[in-house]
């Protein structure tokens, strides 16, 4: 059975590229070795896609004896319930979560030349997305019964913090 790896992170936070990464074996994360397959309908659908054949897509991906590189939405933890609808239907399918946190000033010009159904978006609270972004992930990891993998791609490249430098990252701001 193959093992999911959740990436989320608010808008821009640089989810859709870090995935491309990891599988061109251009980054690595802890403890994800082997073959690696990427959820190309998670880079690609928008919300009304997702809402009506992502969870039945992912389904078919569960055959696989891979780590599958997902890339979440919000809409995925909140309105659709994605890894929580899994963890339900098939109990022994490992989910991990990845959260990308992305110092929220930077996410405006990462998000400026996105063309689709949500961008532009003006007067977007990208603190306040990025706050939500961290809680329901954990809230989610506490379903899991897992500890997030936590990934700061604000800077040239990307690094692994733990959850303390991501509290730290968080103060600064208030």
């Amino acid at each position: 059975m193959a093992e999911f790896i959740w990436f989320f992170g608010a808008s821009g936070a640089g989810k859709a590229t870090l995935i491309e990464k990891i599988a061109e074996g251009q980054f690595q994360i802890p403890d994800v070795l082997g073959e690696l397959v990427v959820c190309r309908e998670s880079l690609e659908w928008g919300r009304a896609q997702r809402k009506q054949s992502l969870e039945e897509q992912l389904g078919k991906y569960t055959l696989l004896e891979s780590r599958v590189l997902i890339k979440g939405q919000s809409s995925d933890l909140t309105d659709f319930r994605t890894p929580y609808n899994l963890k339900n239907k098939m109990p022994e399918l490992k989910q991990r979560i990845v959260l990308i946190y992305t110092k929220p000033e930077l996410l405006p010009r990462r998000t400026t030349h996105r063309k689709d159904d949500y961008w532009p978006r003006p007067n977007h609270d990208f603190s306040a997305e990025t706050a939500g972004q961290i809680e329901w992930t954990y809230e989610l990891c506490k379903a899991l019964n897992t500890n997030p993998t936590i990934i700061d791609n604000s800077g040239v490249e990307p690094r692994i913090i733990n959850g303390k430098e991501l509290i730290d990252l968080q103060d600064k701001k208030r």
